[in-house]
């Protein structure tokens, strides 16, 4: 009998950062790293290495696990993540629901109806909202202090020195993501919610995030007794990354007092502050603290609204009932059957049939946190492959060939997908199990 692995330390192991090169790793344990051109689950896999005039055919059956290298891109604004009955999860905006199919388009394989009994949970609001700021486009509106300039869509840094810039207002609940690089070593700075525009010590009320060789930091600074106070540590060291670059968001949440820390679309951890106030700036900084002739580059800079309440509610369960459950962003729990999504004087809206309501629940659909669908059919975990894609989803795959832009796969539930290959990242084989008992098998050290 086979048995996959888990899908809790895949997860881990699909949310690789992108690096310089396709590597195949092969069943004997070694690996060859290259152009992968294409692959024929029952024949070959066929990969161009820069020490050979031809490309490489390798048997399909000896390869354990396929990564392919990405440019950098922009980050996916998809709005949720549907989750199947097999674990199987991908990044989509949800369409509509009628009484038989969840409808969702997705950057991996377009628009998808899947059948309800198939839907395990929708989770909603997954990006923050509305964009405040998206560039740089230049130097205007920003303030350079010394060893900043402006150079292909990014602000660059050649030694020390800081750039900055305010924002006319600031929600309580915001975003900032940008994309980090590096020539040879980090040591940077980001103070955000910051009253005065220039790094540095001082009795200022703002928080930072510091990267350098020790791995990142959050720290508090204050205008009281005591000026810093460190919120929490990541060692995540700057060896530790495939490529000198790493995607940030930071999450900030001043009414509850909480920032959560994202590296390359993996949340890091939260981190409270102890005061009794947060930081009322609305200004941030960029800073350098390198030697001349090294430097950073800062792109990709995207600030937003949050709605950090209903993020909170996105890790809740299932709860008790066989039935269907949702949750709105103030953490409110129903149970009952999702009747449909339709269009009202309110947007979309679902339409929620309560027990304990004598009509059904008309819910905005921008309020929604979470939905449960029932699972009366019986999830299929046999497939013999996994890909990762981007935004953090996993799908399986009874077989998997690729070539040029598109990948072909026979997915156990939702049958023959066409899918971008520039949205693929991995492809791992299920393990057999060793025994034949009930326990899954998972990913060894190395894949994780």
């Amino acid at each position: 009998m086979r048995h996959p692995f888990s899908i809790t330390p895949l997860i881990v192991c699909l949310g690789i950062a992108p690096i310089s090169a396709d590597e195949v790793k092969l069943e004997d344990g070694s690996s060859i790293t290259g152009e992968v051109l294409g692959l024929d689950a029952g024949g070959e896999l066929r990969i161009a290495v820069p020490i050979a005039p031809e490309p490489l055919s390798i048997r399909a059956d000896q390869v354990r696990k396929v990564t392919l290298s990405h440019e950098a891109e922009e980050p996916l604004e998809r709005d949720a993540t549907l989750t199947l009955t097999n674990g199987d999860r991908l990044p989509c905006d949800v369409v509509g629901i009628d009484g038989e199919h969840v409808h969702v388009v997705t950057d991996t394989a377009g628009e998808l109806s899947v059948k309800r009994d198939w839907v395990s949970s929708l989770q909603l609001g997954i990006r923050p909202r509305r964009v405040l700021y998206q560039g740089p486009a230049g130097l205007e509106d920003w303030e350079v202090d010394e060893g900043w300039h402006f150079e292909d869509d990014a602000l660059a840094s050649e030694g020390r020195g800081s750039v900055s810039r305010s924002f006319e207002s600031l929600p309580v609940s915001f975003s900032l993501s940008f994309l980090l690089t590096w020539a040879q070593r980090p040591n940077f700075q980001i103070y955000f919610c910051s009253e005065h525009d220039e790094a540095g010590g001082g009795k200022h009320d703002r928080y930072y995030l510091q990267f350098n060789a020790a791995g990142f930091e959050i720290k508090r600074q204050s205008s009281g007794e005591s000026t810093y106070h460190t919120l929490g540590s990541i060692q995540r060291k700057p060896n530790g990354f495939n490529d000198p670059r790493v995607a940030i968001e930071l999450r900030v949440d001043r009414e509850n007092k909480i920032i959560q820390l994202y590296l390359d679309g993996k949340l890091e951890g939260s981190f409270p502050d102890p005061l009794a106030t947060s930081p009322e700036g609305n200004g941030m900084i960029f800073t350098s603290n390198l030697k001349a002739g090294e430097g950073h580059r800062v792109s990709r800079i995207v600030v937003r609204e949050w709605d950090s309440v209903g993020d909170r509610h996105q890790s809740e369960d299932r709860g008790e009932g066989d039935g269907d459950a949702l949750i709105d962003h103030e953490g409110q729990r129903f149970s009952g059957e999702l009747i449909d999504t339709r269009e009202t004087a309110n947007g979309s809206s679902v339409f929620f049939k309560s027990p304990h309501f004598p009509k059904a629940l008309e819910i905005p659909l921008s309020k929604v946190s979470t939905i449960f669908l029932s699972r009366p059919t019986e999830a299929d975990s046999s497939s013999e492959l996994i890909l990762g894609v981007a935004g953090g989803g996993f799908l399986s795959a009874n077989d998997c060939r690729f070539a040029d832009d598109l990948v072909e796969l026979d997915h156990p539930m939702l049958g023959a997908l066409k899918i971008n290959r520039s949205s693929v990242r991995t492809m791992v084989k299920r393990e057999p199990s060793e025994d034949e008992g009930d326990e899954e098998t998972t990913p060894n050290e190395d894949e994780q």
